[in-house]
């Protein structure tokens, strides 16, 4: 399989333009033309993860944290990075990065630790308003459903979790076919009048050019008309942190033990328990504390993330309930969210999982 091929396919799940601007996402080394035998998902790219590679035969590390971060002006073994692209080259291994690509994805790493705690009715905590689109297109009515199944299948047509939404409203439509034409109804050089349907669906930038293709394949006419428009509506699953509700609420003390068991870190920072139960719930795995303004903003009994400062806590003690269990344990299913994705889209393929492991020690 061609490296590209499989880019492509990350490109689709968690697409690039949800990237940070100060981010690195993407294929960080190897040319896209390169065959891969075998892919790795791992968190980071370490010495360990390499060394699973090679013994695995796999020639693709998929990480959630970009090795690459800050430009390289020399490659020289002096620290981590340049030791670790220098063996990547050497061994012919390919790396490419998810991060904020995913996290910016309602079901990438912060939705499926929501899910092992037991949340309910998962959204996004800080949504996007940008990245969706509008299109327009015409047809005879007795292709309507037709177009709209291609448009589907190509993934246009989701608000939230719902799919397949569409507006369609009749009408009638007018051509005049030029000379060296085929067109598909009329005669050439004569007006034509076509009952047809006006069909709306909501995509994403990143399916535009999937999404057109459809398009074009199944509409009848030589000539397709159609707009896209740009729309500022707040897209419902991309976007940072996430919130969700448990179905019975639980004390603070409960809630805590939860977390240490399905996070498997017992050495949990948090600021004042609150004198009430906690329900509803807001995630950001890593580094999420920018996002703590909109936490508060949504009325949540708790906010989970990581890297926490202690003027933090110590502001927040009377108004938001903290918990950091550590930036690698607050994020460490990312590896799993794309292994699963990948393991289902290539079911004959060598797909691993690394082996867990955080840089952080605790006693």
């Amino acid at each position: 399989m061609k490296l590209a091929d499989i880019c492509d396919v990350l490109a689709d799940f968690a697409p690039l333009r949800l990237q940070e601007n100060y981010d690195n996402a993407g294929l960080l080394l190897g040319p896209p033309d390169r065959d891969i035998r075998g892919i790795i998902c791992a968190h980071d790219c370490t010495e360990e993860v390499l060394q699973e590679a090679l013994s695995l035969g796999a020639n693709l590390i998929i990480v959630h944290h970009p090795l690459i971060f800050k430009p390289l002006k020399k490659i020289t073994s002096s620290n981590h990075v340049e030791r670790m692209v220098e063996k990547l080259i050497e061994h012919k291994i390919a790396l490419y990065s998810t991060h904020t690509t995913l996290d910016n994805c309602l079901y990438g790493g912060n939705g499926r630790t929501a899910e092992k705690l037991g949340l309910k009715g998962l959204s996004i905590l800080r949504k996007q308003s940008e990245g969706l689109l509008k299109l327009h297109t015409y047809c005879p009515q007795a292709n309507s459903e037709s177009i709209l199944n291609a448009l589907f299948e190509a993934g246009a047509g989701h608000i939230g979790d719902y799919s397949e939404c569409s507006f369609k409203a009749p009408g009638n439509g007018s051509f005049r076919a030029g000379v060296g034409t085929t067109p598909h109804v009329g005669e050439i050089d004569r007006r034509h009048h076509e009952d047809e349907d006006k069909l709306e669906v909501i995509l994403e930038k990143h399916q535009q050019s999937k999404i057109l293709k459809a398009l074009f394949k199944a509409h009848p006419y030589e000539e397709v008309a159609y707009d896209l428009v740009e729309l500022e509506n707040e897209n419902l699953l991309r976007g940072s942190g996430i919130v969700g509700e448990f179905e019975n609420p639980m004390s603070p003390d409960a809630f805590l033990q939860l977390v240490a068991d399905v996070l498997r870190q017992p050495n949990l920072r948090f600021n004042a328990k609150p004198n009430k139960n906690i329900q509803k719930v807001a995630i950001c795995g890593g580094s999420g504390d920018f996002l703590t303004p909109d936490a508060l903003a949504s009325s949540v009994d708790v906010f989970i993330t990581g890297d926490i400062g202690y003027h933090r806590f110590l502001d927040l003690n009377d108004e938001l309930f903290l918990v950091d269990p550590g930036h690698y344990e607050s994020e460490q299913f990312v590896a799993e969210v794309i292994h699963e994705h990948l393991s289902q889209k290539f079911a004959n393929f060598a797909v691993h999982l690394a082996s867990p492991g955080s840089p952080v020690q605790y006693l």
